[in-house]
């Protein structure tokens, strides 16, 4: 389900879409005490944050995604959205 592709910035990005950006910061903690029902509930909210982006073509033009993870030894990492014109910073 990890099906994410780190995009490099390019300018053309900007010319070919010139719309304002909108950061969106997303932290999420996966660490060990996630195991179970709270990552479970974490990949769904994650998924349902894609699908309501993906309705929207604004949003998918203008928001800009970077995810940070909290891992601790012996937690396992969460499978991750793909979105159309987002970057994994």
């Amino acid at each position: 389900m990890s099906d994410i592709e780190q995009s490099p910035f390019t300018f053309s990005e900007f010319t070919e879409n010139p719309e304002p950006r909108c950061a969106c910061l997303l932290l999420l903690d996966t660490s060990g005490s996630m195991g179970g029902a709270p990552i479970r509930e974490l990949n769904a909210g994650l998924q349902a944050f894609k699908e309501a982006l993906s309705q929207d073509t604004l949003a998918m033009k203008r928001v800009e995604i970077a995810i940070v993870t909290s891992v601790r030894s012996g937690s396992s990492p969460i499978s991750r959205p793909s979105t159309a014109g987002s970057r994994r910073t």
